[in-house]
């Protein structure tokens, strides 16, 4: 558990696919995030960067710069 605001980030130490479970609660995130999101990973390898801040803009989140959260 970590509260609103705690900087975090999802991490694979493997150079496999992985999956998350990730529950909300209580559920503040608005689906269309995720179906936003989904859409701009699924339309480009890799991914634009841009449009995905922008996203994350839209929906009061934001993409930290690299090194800035520590795997524990």
């Amino acid at each position: 558990f970590f509260p609103r605001g705690t900087a975090h980030h999802l991490l694979s130490r493997s150079n496999r696919s992985a999956r998350a479970l990730v529950v909300l609660s209580p559920g503040s995130v608005p689906t269309l995030y995720f179906a936003e999101l989904l859409q701009a990973i699924e339309a480009s390898d890799p991914p634009d960067r841009d449009w995905i801040v922008e996203i994350m803009r839209r929906h009061d989140t934001e993409l930290l710069p690299d090194g800035l959260v520590q795997p524990v």
